[in-house]
């Protein structure tokens, strides 16, 4: 009888306990989170590359699992990875965000509204009639730069420079419920 209960006692003590968190923060703010069980992709500073499952993350450290994504299955060898040793993580990709589609966006509505201006002009008699050809290239210039801007999205977050990884617990203002 003891011994079943001391074993209901230990599994009502580990189902109370809430899952820790990967914390990517920057100037205070968190930019990122990874939980326990999500697959991750770490830079080293050495210029290594990790992959794996986040098995179990320590107050410094987080440790992977280094078989493939789908062979969770079975015992898998384990990495360790330090998070001072880390130079950057992969993003993913519903989280990136960056500061050039919104500066593609405005050179391509910037592009657009230039050639427009100098249409609305032309035919209230300001300009002299038909399309300027400086004015059509810088347009196009502006258009085709903003458009390809808008696309691009930024793989990678760096560690260091204000960004840093920690891992946090239940009670901390960071932890984020799923």
């Amino acid at each position: 009888m003891f011994r079943l209960l001391a074993c209901l006692l230990i599994l009502t003590s580990f189902a109370s306990q809430a899952q820790k968190q990967l914390v990517l923060l920057k100037n205070g703010k968190p930019v990122g989170r990874y939980v326990e069980g999500e697959y991750v992709y770490f830079v080293m500073k050495d210029g290594t590359q990790r992959q794996g499952a986040i098995l179990e993350l320590l107050e410094f450290a987080a440790i992977i699992s280094v078989a493939p994504k789908a062979d969770t299955s079975r015992l898998v060898p384990v990495d360790t990875i330090h998070y001072i040793k880390t130079q950057k993580i992969l993003i993913p990709k519903d989280e990136r965000r960056g500061i050039a589609p919104l500066l593609g966006g405005l050179l391509a509505t910037s592009g657009a509204v230039y050639l427009g201006l100098d249409l609305v002009n032309s035919a209230l008699g300001y300009n002299p009639p038909g399309v300027d050809t400086g004015v059509v290239v810088t347009s196009a210039a502006l258009m085709g730069v903003g458009s390809s801007l808008i696309f691009i999205r930024p793989k990678y977050r760096r560690v260091g420079n204000g960004t840093i990884m920690r891992t946090v617990e239940y009670g901390s203002k960071f932890y984020k419920g799923s």
